[in-house]
Order: structure tokens, then C-alpha cells, then sequence
């Protein structure tokens, strides 16, 4: 039995290292020609999407480029309206003149029984004007008022103390409220240039 099989053993071990034949040879490079071809093509695929990705990520980032400097853009607007916001006398604290009759009235902004008021020797008395002595939409005007915004004086003080962003703390005032504010502020002046310095 132990010479079975060890005639078993060396049958295995000729059959292994004996040379195939051409008929075996011819088909295993077959199979291997077919194998790299089918790689190749794999490779030609994956280059393809490769270069595909490739396009799309340069549209990606021309179009967050592009984004990124509309946001740019847009600070530097923001900053500019700052500094002119802040030549405006309403946040630059220029003093008034003495004696300066207030406009009565509701439509000025004034005491609303009607009489004129008088501030002997006082630099802020447009300070005591009402929010709708100012041109502006009623909706933005009632978003002041419901903030308690109810005079000059105090939403003066509420943009100086808040800064670029005073327009945030306020419901319903947004940017374009902001923007029409401060346009009313400025043509506020323009109006009552007793309030300005001499």
C-alpha cells in the first residue's frame, strides 16, 4: 500500500512539471490576451470618468470663485455704507443750535397736541422727534415703533450702540429697511439744517 502510494506521489509531481503542450500553451496566452484586453479597456473607462470628473470639478470651483467674490463684493459694499453711514450727523454727534423751535404736529414728528416746543440752549433736539417725523414706508415704520423705537434720539443711540449690524436686532427691518433708514435720516438733514453745526 505505501508503494502505491508513492508511485500516486511521483505520478502528481510528473504530471506537474511536465512541459504543456502546444495546444495548452496556445490558449493559456488566449485567455492572458484577452485578460489585458479587458483590462485595458477597464483602464480606458476609468480614464474617461477620470476626465470627466476632472471638467466638473473646474466648474465647481469657477462657479464657488465666483461666489466667493460676490461675497467680497458685498463686505466691501457693506463697509463703504458704514463709513458713510457714519458721516451722517445722526452718528457723528454734531452739535445743534440753542434755541431751536421743534416743528409741531404729528406729520413732523413733533408733539402730537400740536404746540411748538421749545429746547433753550440744547444740542439734541432732534433727539425728541418721532420716528415718522422720517419718509418712510409704514411697515418699516411700525417695525421701529414695535422695536420702541419711537424717536430720533433713540434709534440713534440704538444704531450706535449695536453698529453695522443695528438693522438685525430690529423684526422686519432687513437690508433694503436699513438702507431706506438711513436715506431718510440723511434727507432728515437735509431738511433741518438748524440741527447741524453752524
Amino acid at each position: 500500500m505505501a508503494k502505491a502510494q508513492k508511485t500516486n506521489g511521483t505520478a502528481k509531481k510528473a504530471k506537474a512539471s511536465r512541459k504543456p503542450t502546444k495546444g495548452e500553451s496556445l490558449q493559456e496566452i488566449t485567455e492572458l490576451l484577452t485578460s489585458i484586453e479587458k483590462k485595458e479597456e477597464e483602464v480606458e473607462l476609468a480614464e474617461l470618468e477620470l476626465e470627466s470628473k476632472r471638467e466638473e470639478t473646474k466648474a465647481t470651483r469657477g462657479v464657488w470663485l465666483t461666489r466667493v467674490n460676490e461675497l467680497r463684493e458685498l463686505v466691501r459694499a457693506r463697509k463703504r455704507w458704514a463709513e458713510e453711514a457714519k458721516q451722517q450727523p445722526l452718528l457723528t454727534g454734531k452739535p445743534l443750535k440753542a434755541d431751536t423751535p421743534q416743528p409741531s404736529g404729528s406729520e413732523t414728528g413733533g408733539p402730537l397736541d400740536g404746540s411748538t416746543v421749545m429746547f433753550p440752549e440744547s444740542k439734541d433736539a432732534w433727539k425728541a422727534y418721532s420716528t415718522d417725523s422720517l419718509t418712510l414706508q409704514a411697515k418699516t415704520l411700525a417695525a421701529l415703533q414695535e422695536a420702541g423705537l419711537t424717536t430720533l434720539g433713540k434709534l440713534s443711540d440704538h444704531i450706535r450702540d449695536q453698529g453695522d449690524w443695528w438693522a438685525r436686532e430690529i423684526k422686519g427691518v432687513g437690508e433694503k429697511a436699513a438702507e431706506e433708514i438711513a436715506d431718510a435720516f440723511a434727507a432728515f438733514w437735509k431738511e433741518h439744517p438748524e440741527f447741524c453745526e453752524a
